[in-house]
């Protein structure tokens, strides 16, 4: 068993790649690894199940795609043109005013692209805590 804490925190993009490189290669070899971090991305790439703290309490504990099945909500991300300005707006796919938003910008083509995002653990964090991470 291996704990770490923050393992790429402070690190270049290059070092941190290594070492999550690593990390992977020990995890292969049958380790079991404990990985503390704030870094979202790290955790979801790195880790078979994720759980999530708040006040000392595990709020959550599960598979990062179930986490962001589970507490994200999915967007549609679209960039359009309004008033000569470039313009990015997501808004969640199961909201019935989404369509009516895309249909406006579709209507006077505006749209310049668009694009389905699923949420983030950094989403799935926010929804539990209430607090997004800085």
């Amino acid at each position: 068993m291996l704990f770490l804490d923050e393992p790429t925190s402070g690190l270049d993009p290059n070092s941190a790649s290594l070492i999550r490189n690593h990390v992977k290669r020990i995890q292969e070899e049958g380790t079991t690894i404990v990985l503390t971090t704030h870094d979202m991305h790290e955790a979801e790439a790195l880790s078979d199940r994720v759980g999530i703290m708040h006040a000392g309490a595990l709020v959550a504990l599960d598979e990062p795609h179930r986490l962001k099945t589970i507490y994200g909500k999915p967007e549609i991300e679209v960039i359009y043109q309004q008033d000569g300005k470039v313009v990015m707006k997501s808004w969640p796919i199961a909201e019935e005013a989404t369509k009516d938003h895309i249909y406006q910008l579709m209507s006077t083509n505006q749209i310049l692209s668009m694009r389905s995002k699923e949420a983030s653990l950094a989403d799935v964090f926010a929804a539990l805590t209430g607090s997004e991470l800085s």
